[in-house]
Formats: structure tokens, C-alpha cells, sequence
């Protein structure tokens, strides 16, 4: 249940009425939603287990909700406008901080950009 306790703790401000109740009952449910999610099913015992999709996502959603400059995305997660389903989904541009979306934009506007150049 780190994935949201760890973050929230360090950062109760964002969401001043939030317990540690409802950080833990957060948790769960994104940790409940990304097994759902993302585990995979054992052939002989048959027994859902954590794959390497799951760690990814783990970790990215580690990332992002500890990022010291993703107060947007912790925000939305603590007050429920983005529920554990979508969260388990969004992809890792998506969770980022505005100025890695910025980057991110910028690096695929001169992609596009010098691709059309080389073309002519």
C-alpha cells in the first residue's frame, strides 16, 4: 500500500482534510485496481501474480505521484477526480508534471518539425 501513503505523507498540505486513513484506503484501492489491472494468471497453479507490466506501472505511478513538482496529479488522486481505474490506465506523459508534458510537447513539435524539413 506505498503507492499513495508514501507520497501523501510527505505532502498532506495538497489535501489539508485527508487522514491517513483515507490515504491508506486510497492505496489500496489503486494497488487493488493495477493487480486487477495488470496481473497476470500463473499456467500451472492458476493464481494471478505481478508481471513485469505490473512493476513498470508500479514504479511510474511512484514516480509521479512522489514527484515534488506533481502537486496537480496528487491532487486529483486525493480528492477522487481521477479514480484508481483511470489512474492504473493514464500513461506516462499523462501522469507527468506540466513541465515534463512542456518538454514532451516541445521535443515532438521539433520531431514533426525536422521531419517535414528532411522530407523536402
Amino acid at each position: 500500500m506505498s503507492i499513495l501513503t508514501d507520497a501523501g505523507e510527505r505532502r498532506k498540505a495538497d489535501v489539508s482534510n485527508v487522514t491517513e486513513e483515507d490515504l491508506r484506503a486510497h492505496a489500496q484501492d489503486i494497488e487493488e485496481e493495477l493487480f486487477l489491472h495488470l496481473s497476470v494468471r500463473d499456467g500451472r497453479s492458476g493464481t494471478r501474480r505481478c508481471g513485469t507490466e505490473y512493476k513498470s506501472k508500479f514504479r511510474s505511478l511512484m514516480f509521479n505521484l512522489n514527484d515534488k513538482k506533481n502537486d496537480s496529479l496528487r491532487f486529483r488522486v486525493l480528492a477522487g477526480q481521477v479514480t484508481p481505474r483511470v489512474l492504473v490506465r493514464m500513461s506516462n506523459e499523462d501522469m507527468a508534471n506540466e513541465e515534463l508534458r512542456t518538454i514532451a510537447e516541445d521535443v515532438r513539435k521539433r520531431s514533426i518539425r525536422d521531419s517535414v524539413i528532411a522530407d523536402v
